[in-house]
């Protein structure tokens, strides 16, 4: 029974290959997360046909065991996932987009504002630089304000993204590992678990992929708002636009997954829980 579900594996990992080959991009499939994938679901299915042959053993009917190997399937697939996920809401509760929108902009407006020059933090923080170059007016400076204003605006705004998303991700992690908990009970998603990670498609991956992203987007704005500031132009300069040098001179984003081992590790309790 075990050899035919390895059969099956062998069917499906062939068509995933032969797939990926077809699209230009068999290099993604081969490696360390293909042959987790593997090794996982070979274990999966040494569970399953044990399950089975137990249930043929402990049973006297052929149809008693059809209908006990039935219920696993549905409790151990539908119920205990979807009771999971009910559970970790409770534990853990998610704002409302709309709720989590409204909390982000009241605190990104309490904050400067590099649009308006009128903001005071905008208006105090041109005070200081109008002090530290001994001139009058914005104009004076040897450099131009708006940049300095823009990532004022930039760096007050990315600690309100520290601030609110770290809430959310503490509370989506909180409900992962509720969910690894009971997959620890429950094969069906225990492997299910491993086979997102594997894939990358799971919260890890997420997560990992949104702070690269905005890493990156800090990184671009960063370098903007300083070229404006101090890249030759003046307050006082209205049409002085970048070189192409210096847009030539930024890397575009690549970026680079969490390496198998991480992934694998990420899903320990699910790994082991299958194995014994």
């Amino acid at each position: 029974l075990w050899g035919l579900g390895l059969v099956l594996l062998g069917l499906v990992v062939a068509a995933s290959m032969l797939t990926s080959a077809v699209l230009g991009a068999p290099a993604t499939l081969f490696g360390p997360r293909l042959l987790g994938f593997v090794a996982g679901h070979a274990v999966f299915l040494g569970v399953v046909a044990t399950g089975v042959v137990t249930a043929a053993v402990w049973l006297r009917t052929a149809r008693g065991a059809l209908l006990a190997l039935l219920a696993a399937w549905v409790v151990g697939t539908a119920v205990m996932p979807r009771l999971t996920a009910s559970l970790a809401h409770a534990w853990r509760p998610l704002p409302s987009q709309d709720a989590f929108q409204a909390e982000l902009r009241a605190a990104r407006e309490a904050g400067p504002d590099g649009h308006n020059a009128q903001d005071t933090i905008v208006e105090a923080r041109k005070q200081e630089l109008l002090e530290e170059y001994g001139v009058e007016t914005v104009d004076e400076l040897p450099i131009n304000f708006g940049g300095v204003a823009m990532q004022l605006d930039e760096d007050y705004g990315n600690q309100v993204w520290d601030t609110h998303y770290g809430r959310l991700r503490e509370r989506l992690h909180a409900q992962s590992q509720l969910a690894a908990a009971v997959a620890l009970a429950n094969p069906f998603q225990a492997i299910d678990h491993v086979s997102m990670s594997l894939a990358g498609t799971d919260l890890l991956h997420d997560l990992h992929f949104q702070q690269a992203a905005e890493a990156y987007r800090r990184t671009l704005i960063g370098a903007l708002n300083h070229e404006h500031a101090y890249g030759g132009s003046t307050s006082s300069d209205r049409g002085w636009t970048a070189s192409a040098e210096f847009y030539a001179s930024m890397a575009p984003f690549r970026y680079t997954p969490p390496p198998a081992a991480e992934a694998a590790r990420h899903r320990t309790g699910e790994l082991t829980a299958l194995w014994l």
